[in-house]
């Protein structure tokens, strides 16, 4: 089954203009906004990695965003996200030469780590080299399939004798140049992934604890103690300016990201709005499908909701080798209510349906 679907997540209007999937450059703040006070965010379960090189998740990526910038990423309004780029810790778009296989980037002025050191080009090298590295071999493999290797293939910037991988050079000590083994004309796209982020060599000595509290170059620190198994909290990093980035507006002094998979009971209380819901969003899940239609025909629910379409598609993954059998996966695929499905997953608000009984799609 085919499943075009659409994401309904309630917040409050307001602090949808924080910045978790960052917030448009060019925008203005949305009235009453100001800065100070406490988000909190409810996710399924808090982010596996937050080692930039080690990020494949989504929900890693949106908590990452707070913490980890990039050389470019992308633009967005409160609550609809864009495809249009925009420049970070760069300056520009970058440079393509050589037939798109050659990209340079130059750093801007006065980003820093959260120990106030300059972040350098160094740091973006050694952020590209460590994808090379056996603990990053399991996440996004743009870094691997796009740079070009050694004569000696590359093990990463952990194994003794290692010289460095060639193709990521510095210029000087704010300009950073790739070179790649094929044109890509959308590589400035790719390193708005955060496997290409700075990391400092040094700051991940221990990298369970890098991979649990990186360093910080985003508005948001990981309050050190703060985590446990479901919940962290995010305070400013000091270091950070808005002068240096127009994408970020960094609203709440603190961020408090609680883990609760109890989707009805969370969606309940933000309904109610009483307490500390009237400061809470759904970061990683969308509205429980009990509640879906009121939200969608209650206006003021509406308006505190964040509504659109995403490209997810849900379907039947039969292991074919556990069932070998043609004829006997296309009656499985027969056999199950696909309306009654969508039914229950909160109906034709959350998605288009294809694949009606007796297609057969296995």
């Amino acid at each position: 089954m085919r499943h075009p679907s659409r994401y309904v997540s309630l917040a409050l209007a307001a602090v949808l203009s924080l910045g978790v999937a960052a917030c448009n450059s060019a925008a203005t703040s949305p009235p009453g906004m100001k800065q100070g006070g406490t988000l909190r965010a409810i996710v399924t379960a808090l982010p596996d990695h937050l080692d930039p090189q080690r990020i494949g998740a989504a929900l890693d990526a949106d908590v990452s965003r707070l913490l980890t910038r990039t050389l470019t990423t992308f633009k967005s309004e409160p609550g609809r996200a864009s495809s249009e780029l925009t420049f970070d810790l760069a300056t520009d778009l970058g440079r393509p030469s050589e037939n798109n296989t050659v990209w340079e980037f130059r750093l801007r002025d006065g980003v820093k780590w959260s120990d106030g050191s300059a972040i350098t080009c160094q740091h973006l090298k050694y952020g590209a080299e460590r994808n090379f590295a056996s603990f990053a071999v399991d996440g996004l493999p743009y870094a691997r399939t796009y740079l070009k290797d050694n004569d000696q293939p590359y093990k990463g910037p952990f194994v003794a004798g290692n010289v460095g991988l060639n193709s990521v050079e510095c210029i000087d000590n704010k300009t950073i140049r790739y070179h790649l083994k094929q044109p890509v004309g959308d590589f400035n796209y790719t390193v708005g992934l955060t496997i290409f982020a700075p990391v400092k060599p040094g700051a991940d000595s221990d990298k369970d604890a890098f991979d649990q509290a990186p360093m910080s170059n985003g508005p948001y620190k990981i309050k050190p103690g703060s985590r446990t198994d479901t919940s962290m909290t995010l305070v400013r990093n000091e270091f950070w300016s808005a002068a240096t980035d127009k994408v970020r507006k960094a609203y709440p002094d603190e961020i408090i990201i609680q883990a609760n998979d109890d989707a009805p009971r969370v969606t309940n209380a933000l309904i109610e709005d009483q307490g500390d819901a009237r400061n809470t969003i759904l970061l990683s899940y969308d509205v429980a499908p009990n509640f879906l239609q009121q939200v969608m025909t209650d206006e003021a629910l509406l308006d505190r909701s964040a509504v659109g379409a995403v490209g997810l598609t849900r379907y039947f993954a039969i292991n074919t080798k556990r069932v070998p059998n043609e004829k006997c996966r296309q009656a499985l695929v027969f056999a199950f209510n696909k309306r009654k499905y969508r039914q229950a997953m909160g109906g034709s608000l959350v998605g288009d349906q294809t694949g009606e009984p007796g297609e057969h799609r296995v």
